[in-house]
């Protein structure tokens, strides 16, 4: 068997002893499955037809074929293809074979006669990467009639669009869904960029089935106080104030009877408070389930800690040779990410030893290995290499953790220094932002008049790895944030840009006053949902800073009815009462007065 690289089509099933049919219309099984196989062909055509085939003999198998780019080295293949189809046979029914859309287009009008596909709709898998749209097959002698596809979508959840593609931790995925079978509460622990959030959202995803009232993702990163975890739960979960009880009593009504997984998010700032409110959660229902990411454990009863460990990477002494470093999921990742941002990349004889060293050297850390990816159109392999050698020289090898950590911060570093000048104060000043940020703030708060063309800036960073984008947000991994936070403080400009953060949102807040209360409020109810991190982290920073208090306090004089539609009436009280007193001195009686009447009206609502 050749090595190449190329399209290629991929038929995942879960049929058995199908090797005769496969290899009859052109196919070769690829490798079997603990349930099944999944076999390669070089058309959809022939895939199709073998799946007819399949499903002629044995009525109950289910098939799911996709093409796309592939890496194969001698008989194994890698690439987001491969786990795209195992993704489209998992929401295929028994009988029923399922095709995307890039084998629709490809099929086109070469189909068998009494052959064709029925467009079943735009389904989200498992992989939580877009949406695919799927087609079933429907010919003579296979059943035709199914009811809707299985999708990620069958439960409640807010589980992100993944933007880049998730590669390995099919065991760590296996055993913390094992965990969670055996214990309420199960703690993902790990340094920053080893991918504790990611191995979350995926376990969380492929174990959706178990919980008919959803799976729900709680981010903590820009949640300031332990007290206000119990908020951000209740604003995910949709709980609304329950008059003047804590708001802890309004979720444990909202969950007692209730089956589903709460991912609580980047702990490790809030640990007392993360505890706290799993601990309610646990004790409010039996059917909750909780999963945490931290640096650092809960410190509960029945806690059940998962340590993440980085992705393989080989072993001193290994062999250097193209397949045998390419079963390593470090450098698949590696190889994954070069391949995005340089399509001609891909593993060889020559290059093996070469990425294999990178990996290694980044102690399989995925962050890292996507950083350092990232810069291969810059300065090649070999720079990557160099690069990488330098940054981590004097390292022991089986470093601890505040180590490995030293290895992250100095990719970033490196990375860094690889930026343009205006990328570089972009990416300082971004790190004011709370989770994430649209173009409009970014340009706002960051961009001086003059600056370089932001999007395209932003588009530098999102290629280096260092922010990540669904289209039309931007977010930044906690790890570089911080990094890029000391950077500020150096350049001296945490002042200035911690008030044109506040300046834009007390702005937005004020223009959405009247919205609220017009035909758009639906509309402007969402946006202030996309910016209720940063309006808090806004409203926190004018508490804590001489000369901000009055802007904080007019923004949620503004914010009075968003409080009251999304049920938050208490946090909104607290966020009045609180910018009063630290404002005293410094607001306009007509200010102090609004503020009053608000916090009386709120008080009177309660």
């Amino acid at each position: 068997m050749h090595d190449s690289s190329g399209i290629r089509t991929f038929l995942f099933s879960d049929a058995s002893g199908a090797d005769a049919t496969i290899a009859e219309y052109g196919g070769r099984i690829a490798k079997l499955l603990p349930e099944g196989f999944y076999a390669v062909f070089d058309d959809v055509l022939d895939a199709i037809t073998a799946s007819i085939a399949l499903q002629r003999s044995r009525p109950a198998v289910r098939c799911g074929i996709h093409a796309g780019y592939c890496e194969q080295r001698g008989n194994s293949y890698y690439g987001v293809a491969v786990n795209r189809a195992a993704h489209i046979l998992g929401a295929a029914h028994p009988g029923q074979t399922l095709v995307s859309q890039a084998v629709a287009v490809s099929a086109g009008l070469r189909l068998l006669e009494n052959v064709s596909l029925r467009d079943v709709g735009l389904i989200r898998l498992r992989d939580l990467c877009k949406p695919e749209r799927l087609f079933q097959v429907v010919a003579p002698g296979t059943p035709s009639d199914f009811p809707p596809l299985r999708s990620l979508d069958d439960v409640p959840n807010n589980l992100p669009e993944a933007s880049l593609s998730f590669v390995g931790r099919t065991r760590e995925i296996g055993e913390v869904r094992q965990l969670l079978g055996h214990h309420r509460l199960v703690t993902l622990l790990g340094m920053g960029g080893v991918g504790k959030t990611r191995l979350a959202l995926h376990a969380a995803a492929e174990s959706f089935e178990a919980y008919r009232d959803g799976v729900w993702l709680v981010e903590l990163a820009a949640v300031h106080e332990a007290e206000a975890v119990s908020h951000a739960v209740a604003a995910v979960l949709g709980v609304k104030d329950a008059g003047d009880k804590p708001p802890e009593a309004a979720l444990a009504a909202h969950v007692r009877s209730r089956e589903m997984l709460v991912v609580l998010d980047n702990c490790e700032h809030v640990l007392e408070g993360a505890a706290q409110a799993a601990c309610e959660l646990l004790a409010a229902g039996a059917g909750i389930r909780v999963l945490a990411t931290s640096r650092e454990p809960l410190r509960i009863s029945h806690e059940a800690q998962y340590l993440v460990p980085g992705l393989s990477i080989p072993a001193a002494g290994a062999a250097q040779a193209r397949d045998a470093i390419a079963r390593y999921f470090g450098v698949r990742l590696f190889v994954d990410r070069a391949h995005a941002v340089t399509p001609r990349f891909g593993l060889t004889g020559e290059n093996a030893a070469l990425v294999g060293s990178v990996c290694k050297a980044l102690d399989g850390i995925p962050l890292a290995i996507e950083i350092a990816a990232a810069r291969l159109p810059d300065v090649g392999l070999a720079g990557v290499a160099a690069g990488v050698a330098a940054r981590v020289r004097g390292l022991d090898e089986e470093v601890a953790t505040p180590e490995r950590l030293l290895i992250l911060l100095e990719m970033i570093d490196w990375s860094h220094g690889l930026l343009s000048q205006g990328a570089r104060t972009l990416l300082r000043r971004l790190a004011v932002f709370a989770g994430s940020c649209s173009l409009d703030a970014a340009e706002a708060v960051c961009v001086n008049e003059g600056d370089a063309e932001l999007r395209e800036t932003l588009g530098e960073l999102t290629a280096k790895a260092l922010l990540t984008s669904d289209g039309q947000r931007y977010r930044m991994h906690e790890s570089v944030r911080e990094y890029a936070l000391a950077r500020l403080r150096q350049a001296g400009e945490v002042e200035a840009t911690v008030a044109r953060h506040l300046g834009f949102f007390s702005e937005l807040a004020i223009a959405a006053r009247p919205e609220l209360a017009g035909p758009r409020q639906a509309q402007w109810l969402e946006r202030l949902d996309d910016e209720r991190s940063n309006l808090l982290t806004a409203h926190a920073r004018s508490l804590a800073t001489d000369g901000l208090p009055l802007a904080g306090l007019r923004m949620v004089n503004a914010l009075k009815l968003y409080w009251m539609n999304r049920g938050l009436a208490q946090l909104g009280l607290k966020l009045t009462l609180q910018s009063l007193e630290r404002s005293a001195d410094a607001a306009t009686s007509a200010d102090q007065c609004q503020a009053l009447f608000n916090a009386g009206q709120i008080r009177y609502f309660l």
